[in-house]
């Protein structure tokens, strides 16, 4: 989803220039991407969460993991913006689906 994301914002892709890890690199450098371009692929994640949800049930240690990759990204962006907003929807549907299983 990401590079798919890259290839529609040319100016974005020079910050994953060299990048081994694209979401790392995503995580890090997230407040300082295009607002738009960071909403898009946080709201791909929601509309797949099913699948990601099923995956993360697989392994505890990935729930830890997925929620702490999340909770960086929420530090590092601006309150104001639609990248925020839609984090914490993801962050509570997660959170939701954590405690019907």
């Amino acid at each position: 989803m990401l590079a798919a994301n890259l290839e529609q914002y040319p100016t974005e892709k020079e910050a994953f220039e060299g990048s081994s890890n694209i979401t790392e690199t995503f995580a890090r450098k997230i407040g300082l991407l295009n607002a738009e371009f960071a909403a898009l692929f946080l709201k791909q994640i929601l509309a797949s969460r099913e699948g990601f949800i099923s995956q993360l049930f697989k392994d505890q240690n990935e729930i830890w993991k997925f929620f702490a990759y999340f909770i960086d990204c929420l530090h590092r962006l601006d309150p104001e913006t639609e990248a925020f907003r839609v984090l914490l929807d993801i962050i509570g549907q997660f959170g939701r689906a954590c405690e019907r299983r």
